[in-house]
């Protein structure tokens, strides 16, 4: 033997022979891995088949929510909410931004029109009315009032998919 216990004259495949024999008979290093994947396999596939056969039999009621939502928008997309640190700057049609208002920025419908705002993401809903253009961000389609986004419960997230139904004109 030599100083690390290694036999002399063992050669470099010998001493490698001999440790994937020890790894694979030493039960204590191998059985814990063994059993968390396992476990992991299963829950996988208990997830995987629930999930499967509950949109199979039932159907998601979120998604079926979403359908019923789409029949009746006249444009879905991603809103986001106005910054509080605007109030009091002028809008597009020269009105002093509210963030307490129920206002909205549309890039193209008339000063003036009523929406009805839905949050796709939970339901809610909110009608604004539209006094500024933008969004000009990415494939938003409106950007509400600090209020606007309270009622709808998009505050913290910031961005929401939303519907808009019911564009009316209002007089002013």
């Amino acid at each position: 033997m030599n100083r690390r216990g290694k036999a002399l004259g063992t050669s470099h495949m010998d001493r490698m022979k001999n440790k994937i024999f020890y790894m694979a008979t030493n039960r204590r290093e191998w059985k814990p891995a063994k059993i968390i994947v396992m476990i992991l396999a299963i829950l996988a596939l208990l997830m995987i088949t629930r999930n499967v056969s509950h949109v199979l039999f039932h159907g998601s009621r979120k998604s079926e929510a979403i359908r019923a939502f789409r029949k009746q928008c006249a444009q879905i997309g991603i809103a986001s909410w106005y910054d509080e640190n605007k109030a009091g700057s002028l809008t597009a049609n020269g009105e002093k931004y509210d963030p307490k208002a129920l206002t909205a920025a549309h890039r193209k419908l008339p000063f003036g029109t009523q929406l009805n705002v839905i949050n796709l993401e939970n339901g809610r809903s909110v009608t604004v009315r539209v006094n500024d253009r933008g969004p000009y961000l990415n494939n938003r389609i409106l950007d509400l009032s600090n209020e606007a986004a309270h009622q709808l419960g998009m505050k913290n997230p910031g961005l929401v998919a939303v519907c808009i139904q019911n564009s009316t004109k209002t007089k002013k």
